[in-house]
C-alpha cells in the first residue's frame, strides 16, 4: 500500500472504507513520494496488532512483519502480513 501525506491519500484507509472493512497498517519507510506500507484489511473486527522490523542488509530498503488479531465467531485469529525483498541474494 503506498499513502502520500501530502496529498491525503491513505490507500489502506480508503479501500476499507468503501466496503465497511476493519484496517490496520504499519508503515514500512519512504517509497516514490509517500510511504510503503503492509495492511490488513478484515470485515471481522481487528482487536489487536504488532508491528515488528525484519532483518536487513545495510543500506537496504526496511521491511516489517504486521501482525492482526481479528476478532472471529469462533475465536481469536492471528493474520500475518508481510512484503519480502524481491532480490535473490536476500532471500
Amino acid at each position: 500500500m503506498l499513502d502520500s501525506p501530502a496529498t491525503g491519500v491513505r490507500q489502506a484507509h480508503e479501500l476499507a472504507d468503501d466496503d465497511g472493512y476493519h484496517v490496520v497498517v504499519a508503515a514500512e519507510g519512504p517509497r516514490q513520494g509517500g510511504m510503503m506500507s503492509n495492511a490488513v484489511l478484515s470485515r471481522y473486527p481487528i482487536v489487536g496488532h504488532e508491528m515488528r522490523a525484519l532483518p536487513h542488509a545495510d543500506g537496504d530498503l526496511v521491511r516489517c512483519a504486521l501482525r492482526a488479531d481479528l476478532a472471529l465467531p469462533e475465536g481469536l485469529l492471528h493474520f500475518f502480513c508481510t512484503h519480502l525483498s524481491y532480490r535473490a541474494d536476500e532471500s
